[in-house]
């Protein structure tokens, strides 16, 4: 559905951003594709990046307060199990923290933004190696 513009907007999801870091604790390393795509929603369509106006962004990069939204290692910050099975690709390796999803808003007053781990409890899981919500 397309808004009018000027009308409240949120867009939330799986961009692809590809945004990498090194630990669950580390700065991101934000992709070409992230920052691309982060300008063309502000220039074309008045869209700001949660994460951003939210913690501010440093040094004025886009997602610079970003934080991993998959490829969950089990450490005890996650507050869950590693993730196996979608992350992973049926490899059975991790592939390291990543933020592909993000929020995109306007009209709004954006005050707070959280990356929260959705871990399954195991009796809802439709198979083991199925731990979180993507």
């Amino acid at each position: 559905q397309h808004a009018r513009a000027g009308d409240r907007v949120v867009v939330a999801g799986d961009f692809n951003l590809d945004v990498d870091f090194h630990s669950s604790e580390a700065a991101p390393a934000v992709s070409a594709h992230a920052r691309s795509l982060v300008r063309q929603m502000r220039e074309r369509l008045g869209l700001d990046e949660a994460t951003s106006a939210v913690r501010g962004s440093e040094g004025g990069s886009p997602l610079s307060s970003c934080r991993p939204t998959f490829a969950y290692s089990g450490a005890p910050s996650e507050g869950g199990p590693p993730e196996r099975r979608l992350t992973t690709f049926g490899v059975g390796e991790t592939r390291g923290h990543k933020c592909d999803d993000a929020v995109f808003f306007r009209g709004w007053d954006a005050l707070e933004v959280a990356e929260d781990s959705l871990v399954l409890a195991e009796a809802d899981r439709p198979h083991p190696l199925i731990t979180h919500i993507s």
